[in-house]
């Protein structure tokens, strides 16, 4: 029951893609999108469906966005 509870749960993701891409933070939405895959990966696995879960495995390596760049900021005195 443990495990159940504790998965992870794609719709949250989805809502999450939707909140930061309201907020224009690209990144955080690509990573829901990924994350999204992921879950929906593991919850074909918990119900013996592998080649559903593979592909969204799959999915998700593919959708991995890269690391922003890092802003240099600029001390002021």
């Amino acid at each position: 029951m443990r495990l159940w509870k504790t998965r992870p749960d794609p719709d949250w993701h989805v809502e999450q893609q939707k909140k930061f891409e309201a907020e224009n933070n690209d990144y955080a939405a690509a990573l829901h999108r990924l994350f999204e895959q992921h879950a929906r990966g593991v919850v074909a696995v918990d119900y013996d469906r592998w080649d559903q879960g593979y592909r969204h495995f799959v999915a998700a390596a593919l959708l991995k966005p890269p690391v922003p760049k890092a802003v240099k900021i600029e001390a002021t005195e």
